[in-house]
């Protein structure tokens, strides 16, 4: 099956309705069109599915505002509607005003901590993506880093520190490590989290025994990461080489 798309203002054939260059003989043909765009791109569940005559979809840079922009906002939903002119039927556009909690794309506010619904961490991380070679899994990694640095540690360049927020979670801000890791199976590589179940510790020893083989902690003794602290800065500077 197709997979459809989030409408964009820069496609040829939505800048041509927004301009009614997009006219048809007749009822039926106009129908026709309809549905094709309803197969191409992701339509709005708030309109009638069977409207024969219309659709509602989502459309990215779509008469915002530049107080909408300053708002969030980074399109606007858009009504296709038949409109009949002169002997012929067009594809007419109409802006509809809807809240930018309802928006399928907004520019997230920048907050101290990441939470899950992160870019990076939702399609890198959370989905198991693979890489093709580990220096652009070390990249994605590093960009994580720089744009959280004051909850994040980078301890290797395959290894991130990272305090993330989860509504879900209480308390809401819970750490985890980020590993660069290569699949045996495909010869990908992954960044694969682990959580630290032990609320006042970066790394739960239990969890991490599996790596043991594969990291030294070049820092002193592996019973550093057991030692409790309060805040990032108490946290070693770790330098961990692979054996």
């Amino acid at each position: 099956m197709k997979k459809k798309k989030l409408a964009n203002y820069k496609d040829p054939l939505i800048s041509a309705i927004e301009n009614n260059l997009i006219s048809f003989d007749s009822l039926e043909r106009a129908r026709l069109k309809i549905a094709k765009l309803k197969s191409d791109y992701v339509i709005s569940k708030k309109h009638d599915e069977s409207d024969v005559d219309g659709m509602m979809l989502w459309i990215h840079d779509f008469r915002v505002s530049s107080s909408e922009r300053e708002q969030g906002y980074r399109g606007n939903f858009a009504l296709i509607q038949i409109n009949k002119s002169k002997g012929k039927h067009f594809l007419t556009l109409e802006k509809v005003d809807i809240p930018i909690k309802n928006h399928p794309i907004k520019k997230r506010n920048k907050y101290k901590h990441p939470d899950w619904g992160h870019p990076i961490l939702r399609k890198y991380v959370k989905k198991a993506w693979f890489f093709q070679n580990q220096q652009e899994a070390r990249d994605t990694l590093a960009s994580l880093y720089k744009l959280y640095p004051e909850v994040a540690i980078p301890a290797t360049e395959d290894m991130l520190y990272i305090e993330v927020f989860s509504k879900q979670k209480d308390p809401p801000f819970h750490r985890i490590v980020i590993l660069v890791e290569k699949d045996e199976i495909s010869g990908s590589y992954l960044l694969n989290y682990y959580e630290n179940h032990a609320s006042s510790r970066w790394l739960d020893t239990k969890t991490y025994e599996q790596h043991d083989s594969v990291f030294t902690y070049a820092f002193g003794e592996k019973s550093v990461i057991n030692q409790s602290f309060l805040s990032l800065a108490d946290l070693p500077n770790a330098d961990i080489e692979k054996e």
